[in-house]
């Protein structure tokens, strides 16, 4: 099994640089959908965060959509952060970079809490289950009243239970992709990565438990993106 090397610089650029649609041929539709939800936040309504920002790709296409927009970036890796920061910095203090590992939020002083809206995007399947039911506990601690918690990630897969229809799918998606990946070689990139990835019902579940109403609003081969708030 391998673990992504995120604190190391040339695997960080080297993450930066590739061709993403490769690996997730909706991406521009998933955080299409995610950044129409975060557009609810209003200038006045504070500040957002984000767990496992990574470098900064994200918050450059919701500040350019949300010019108002203000951003705690949490991750644990420097290279990712610095990236993000050379990236985002003609945003000036609307951007808050803050080191931490998003798998012991109970250790990191939040800045500019409570916030609007909380989201993750493509980043807690990194870390075991019970560290994603400890970040559902600690996100409904940090959001103000009224406030949004969006997840966009990968979801537990069954490619040994259902082969022939996840390459059919997978092949479809992959419509007019140009280089795509073959089915193969996803399957075998994801089989080999140390990881943690829940099904949809157990992210459901942490997330009831930790107060929040959530339900799923895409859904599409192993992505989904979740939208809980508090009742």
């Amino acid at each position: 099994m391998t673990k992504d090397a995120w604190g190391e610089g040339s695997f960080a650029q080297n993450w930066d640089a590739v061709n993403a649609v490769r690996d997730n041929p909706d991406r521009a539709n998933q955080l299409d959908l995610l950044i129409t939800l975060l557009e609810s936040v209003g200038p006045d309504d504070g500040w957002m965060l984000d767990i496992g920002s990574g470098s900064g790709q994200v918050e450059a296409l919701i500040f350019e959509r949300i010019p108002h927009a203000s951003i705690v970036c949490l991750d644990s890796s420097e290279e990712m952060l610095k990236l993000a920061s050379e990236r985002l910095h003609a945003n000036g203090d609307r951007y808050h970079p803050l080191p931490g590992d998003m798998s012991r939020l109970g250790a990191v002083e939040f800045p500019h809490a409570p916030y609007a809206a909380v989201f993750s995007s493509q980043a807690l399947h990194e870390i075991p289950h019970e560290s994603k039911r400890a970040v559902y506990e600690k996100v409904f601690e940090l959001l103000r009243p009224g406030g949004a918690f969006y997840i966009l990630d990968r979801f537990q897969t069954r490619f040994d239970d259902l082969p022939d229809a996840y390459e059919r799918v997978w092949n479809r998606q992959n419509r007019g992709v140009d280089a795509p990946m073959s089915f193969q070689e996803y399957r075998e990139r994801y089989d080999s990565k140390d990881d943690f990835p829940a099904s949809l019902e157990e992210q459901l579940a942490w997330l009831a438990a930790a107060g929040f109403l959530a339900a799923p609003l895409y859904l599409h081969y192993n992505r989904v993106l979740i939208a809980a708030r508090m009742p």
